[in-house]
């Protein structure tokens, strides 16, 4: 990740280790500012890279300055999905000497996306997650995470499963962050 001001870039690769295979790359570019006092927002453009095809979406994020920093994402998929999935998600930071670790939760809702996940609409996952924000530098951050993912519908339990062979898992990573 990359930020400057309120711009953004980012880029996210998925490594199924059962798979032995890299099947998801993410280029993101976004801008974030200021919509008031305890508000903010971001828009941004997420390209899909995938094993058979690739696909495109628009979002707006909003996020409130308020406990457990309720946010609420809209996601537009103009391309190969032709359909919206929102997104509403809480954490908190709890800091521990330089570290701080960070809980989240979040419920999505597809609205009839095509892509990969189904033409349905409805309650669509539940995520779990924790992560540990560890400074190297000033402008420097690793996180390892690990995050608990399940089904929240029939129609979601059908779509996860046609993609993964289960409507639930366990999932983990590293995110490395640049700011300057």
């Amino acid at each position: 990740s990359l930020g400057y001001g309120g711009f953004g870039a980012n880029i996210w690769a998925n490594y199924d280790l059962d798979q032995n295979d890299l099947n998801e790359t993410d280029i993101t570019l976004s801008y974030a500012f200021d919509a008031g006092e305890n508000l903010g927002l971001e828009i941004g453009h997420i390209y899909y890279a995938l094993e058979g095809t690739d696909t495109r979406e628009l979002y707006l994020a909003a996020a409130a300055s308020a406990p457990l920093s309720p946010s609420l994402t809209v996601y537009w998929d103009f391309d190969e999905g032709d359909g919206a999935f929102l997104e509403a998600s809480i954490g908190h930071a709890v800091p521990f000497n330089e570290i701080s670790v960070d809980l989240g939760a979040s419920l999505s809702y597809n609205l009839s996306s095509k892509f990969s996940i189904g033409d349905y609409d409805g309650l669509h996952n539940a995520v779990l997650s924790a992560a540990l924000a560890i400074p190297l530098q000033d402008d420097v951050t690793i996180a390892p995470m690990v995050a608990y993912s399940f089904a929240l519908s029939d129609d979601a339990e059908n779509a996860i499963e046609s993609l993964s062979g289960d409507d639930d898992f366990f999932y983990g990573g590293v995110t490395a962050s640049l700011a300057f």
